[in-house]
């Protein structure tokens, strides 16, 4: 059975539903989640599988397409899991995006999330080729040097920057108490 998609207008309203197959190959509006997850004092960046059909072995934050009817937040959390084999301890939005990718038409609205995870990283190989842990300042370089590089994490760095400005944090101080 195919993965279905809701199809959104650019007031990210749902419009329809498509096939996730004809969403990308038509380049149609739709939904992801992206996750700034925090794990030991250190956020997740993932290395996309080789097997990607889109972006494949980028730098990226844990993105999750949402299904249909699916809210952001639980897409959030499902790619947690799914993804990272972690549980969010807690989980906060932080804001919204329009990404469009240039190099594959790809175009979606993104629900940006910071969550504090636990447990033991186990990576789904189909998703991800490697996590890997960096503090905000390595990943600053990262955008600088690196050209492999998912517009997502690019376009929404600058959200989570502002979220960490806000509540006066820097990764090596506490998250606990924060959902």
């Amino acid at each position: 059975m195919p993965e279905i998609l809701d199809l959104v207008n650019e007031k990210d309203e749902v419009i329809g539903t498509a096939p996730r197959e004809e969403v990308i190959q038509k380049r149609l509006l739709h939904r992801c989640a992206d996750v700034y997850a925090i794990y030991n004092g250190k956020i997740v960046i993932e290395i996309r599988a080789a097997s990607k059909c889109q972006r494949p072995l980028n730098y990226s934050v844990m993105e999750e397409t949402l299904h249909t009817g699916e809210k952001y937040e639980a897409a959030a959390i499902r790619g947690i899991s799914e993804e990272l084999g972690l549980k969010a301890k807690w989980i906060k939005k932080i804001g919204k995006n329009l990404t469009r990718d240039p190099e594959n038409g790809n175009q979606h609205f993104n629900g940006v999330f910071v969550a504090e995870c636990e447990g033991e990283i186990k990576i789904d190989k189909n998703e991800v080729e490697e996590a890997v842990l960096m503090d905000f300042g390595k990943i600053r370089e990262l955008l600088k040097r690196e050209k492999k590089v998912s517009p997502a994490l690019r376009e929404s760095f600058g959200m989570f920057k502002k979220y960490l400005n806000s509540k006066g944090k820097t990764l090596r101080t506490g998250w606990e108490n924060e959902a």
